[in-house]
């Protein structure tokens, strides 16, 4: 027969042996979803990019491209919080922002390790995507770098994330299908690779609705591509990179139409400061000069000479290298607004939206202001957008869709979101017959 005392010391052996069983589980959960939620996976970037190294890294310290992140003391990793929205066409500062935290977080020896935490953000953008990959493999190049964490909750956000973002170069996830195309990321390639890449890519995107580009199509595609890297390669300066990155998908449930999201971006100078710049013509130094003097009385915090110059530049014939009002040169800009502006359908209220986000200045299209033609007094017709009810470049834009920004991005960054539908393709071509 067991006394009290016995039975009390194991009734004691039993509750410790419960307790530690029920710790050590907790303690299994614990790391069997760490291990799955932020294992660090060494870095193995699948970019398709030419032998010339790119200068990303060394061009962002010299600009001072950081924001200082907080951590706890001695503590080698680091949490970035990607916000909401994070996109360039939607949410430009608090995405630039972000990015100043990643190179920072890259870039200081003293963290091992950076966490991206995804769990708040809803809308994930191609161009914020494809920067953040950017970025990330530029800095794996300089150090060892573990990375880890989160995938967005959002469902479409997940996808983008997935295919498109850290989790493919890390090679964790790859959930393309045969109702998506894929531009995988061109980095700095000579001119006439890109462009081909991007008619390539641009076709195939038709081919899923029944169309195809034709020979004159193509040509055109290449031409409006071609001039608007050759600005990049020319004028993005001594430590530029130039870079694209596609992506289109249909949607489960209605396989009839299908959303095209295209970035076209340029590390380096701004379209401001390419302008600024002493290479720029004396005709083109003047038309500015003359406008800067014109505009002066709208200039305070959301409009300034980098704003009005960047807006300016995207307007037909205004190129740094044209010597008179004969010259034709500058006009890629203004015929990929013009291109974007005329394929892509509406679906669900859904209108085709685009953003060029260069240095200081960002510019929103969302079809609200289109390009009309003027014609000038000597008998001229040019297409404008003014981004005002005038469409005059003599009046001051709407600031919801020009805008300076705190955050400035080092170089320019051209986005575009827009569906393909064959049903409006087609009534589309029967107008232009």
């Amino acid at each position: 027969m067991i006394n009290r005392k016995t039975k009390k010391k194991l009734r004691r052996k039993n509750y410790l042996k419960h307790k530690l069983e029920k710790v050590m589980r907790q303690r299994h959960r614990y790391n069997k979803k760490k291990k799955c939620k932020s294992k660090a996976i060494n870095f193995l970037p699948k970019i398709v990019q030419s032998k010339r190294n790119n200068k990303i890294v060394e061009l962002l310290k010299k600009e001072k491209f950081i924001k200082k992140v907080r951590r706890k003391s001695k503590e080698d990793r680091v949490i970035i919080d990607i916000p909401q929205v994070f996109s360039f066409i939607k949410n430009p500062e608090e995405t630039i922002l972000t990015l100043k935290k990643i190179f920072y977080c890259g870039n200081n020896k003293k963290i091992k390790k950076i966490y991206f935490n995804y769990d708040n953000c809803k809308e994930l953008g191609l161009c914020a995507s494809l920067i953040t990959d950017l970025i990330v493999v530029e800095l794996s190049k300089t150090r060892k770098i573990g990375l880890s964490g989160t995938a967005p909750q959002d469902r479409l956000a997940r996808k983008m994330f997935n295919i498109t973002g850290l989790p493919k170069h890390l090679g964790i996830r790859n959930i393309s299908t045969k109702d998506t195309e894929t531009l995988e990321t061109l980095s700095n390639l000579e001119l006439s690779d890109m462009c081909e890449k991007l008619v390539e890519y641009y076709n195939n995107c038709l081919h899923t609705q029944g169309y195809a580009l034709s020979d004159d199509g193509k040509n055109k595609f290449g031409k409006m591509f071609g001039e608007v890297f050759d600005n990049a390669i020319k004028y993005s300066g001594n430590l530029g990179s130039w870079h694209a990155l596609g992506y289109f998908d249909r949607p489960e449930e209605d396989k009839n139409y299908g959303k095209c999201r295209l970035v076209l971006m340029n590390f380096g100078n701004s379209i401001y400061e390419g302008l600024k710049a002493e290479d720029t013509t004396k005709y083109t130094k003047k038309q500015l000069e003359r406008h800067t003097k014109k505009h002066h009385s709208f200039f305070g915090i959301n409009f300034n000479e980098e704003v009005l110059w960047t807006l300016y530049a995207l307007q037909k014939n205004v190129s740094k290298q044209r010597i008179d009002k004969q010259d034709t040169k500058g006009k890629g800009t203004i015929d990929l607004i013009e291109s974007f502006m005329a394929i892509g359908a509406e679906i669900n209220e859904e209108k085709p939206i685009m953003s060029i986000t260069s240095g200081g200045c960002h510019i929103l299209f969302d079809g609200t202001y289109t390009l009309k033609e003027i014609e000038y007094k000597d008998g001229r017709k040019v297409p404008i957008i003014a981004f005002n009810d005038k469409n005059s470049l003599n009046h001051k834009p709407d600031s919801n869709y020009v805008y300076a920004i705190k955050n400035k991005f080092i170089g320019t960054v051209i986005s575009m979101e827009f569906y393909l539908d064959r049903q409006y393709i087609t009534e589309m071509l029967k107008k232009g017959d």
